[in-house]
């Protein structure tokens, strides 16, 4: 974390800058395509307080709901203290959303992607609507990780294959430890073949994929959770499993 603080700190400066910089007028320049802005690493409301202190992500969140309110134009407005537990709540209960995702449901509930407001403006629109936006989100993450599988499953696909027996002899005269995520199968002449993964590449994957650590949909959590074992032959705790008796 501390070498995050000072990530943010170096490229934002204090908190008033930082606040100024990711200001609500700022949505349409920094959250452009709502797909880069999603996907893009700005710092997390839990980031913001162990860098700036334990009220930033509320002083972050403050302004841009008070700018949905005035935006959208009805009657009775956010009361100070609507606004300000609406903030809270959110920074509470999603304290891993990042400020430009944030930004990005601010810009989409503008547009009238998530309903509207009926006479006054109403805190439950706005936490209803932003369910459906950490939906849309967790969609977005699943599209990029199975991009991602793709390329990887390509790239494998350009590197010269050499048989199970071939990969351990080389690597015993170099003396290095056979370590190993293999995935069977032939080469033109028929021989058994393994085409080798970096094993913390794989352990990544499995962790993050019993975490949820991108916050994916029930289904789109199954999706990449069947992919994953149709690719490596485990289920991803049966990957930590044999890591952890040492069996990978």
């Amino acid at each position: 974390m501390q070498q995050k603080k000072t990530e943010i700190t170096s490229q934002y400066g204090d908190r008033v800058s930082f606040l100024n910089a990711f200001s609500p007028d700022k949505q349409y320049t920094l959250c452009q395509d709502d797909k880069i802005a999603i996907l893009d690493d700005s710092p997390t409301l839990t980031e913001l307080n162990a860098t700036y202190g334990k009220s930033t992500a509320s002083m972050f969140l403050v302004p841009q709901l008070f700018n949905i309110s005035e935006f959208c134009g009805a009657k009775d407005k956010f009361t100070e203290g609507q606004i300000m537990e609406t903030a809270q709540l959110i920074a509470v209960s999603y304290p891993w959303l990042k400020v430009k995702e944030v930004m990005t449901f601010c810009k989409q509930f503008k547009l009238g992607r998530y309903g509207q407001f009926y006479g006054s403006v109403d805190p439950m629109v706005i936490t209803r609507a932003l369910k459906e936006f950490l939906s849309y989100r967790a969609d977005i993450y699943a599209e990029y990780e199975e991009f991602k599988a793709q390329r990887r499953i390509e790239q494998q696909k350009k590197e010269p294959t050499m048989s199970f027996e071939e990969w351990q002899q080389e690597k015993i005269a170099k003396g290095e430890a056979v370590h190993l995520s293999a995935t069977a199968g032939v080469d033109r002449k028929g021989n058994a073949v393994r085409s080798v993964k970096p094993l913390d590449t794989l352990v990544d994957m499995a962790q993050s994929l019993i975490e949820n650590r991108n916050g994916l949909s029930m289904k789109s959590l199954l999706e990449m959770r069947k992919m994953f074992r149709e690719q490596n032959g485990m289920t991803p705790e049966e990957v930590i499993e044999k890591l952890n008796k040492n069996e990978l």
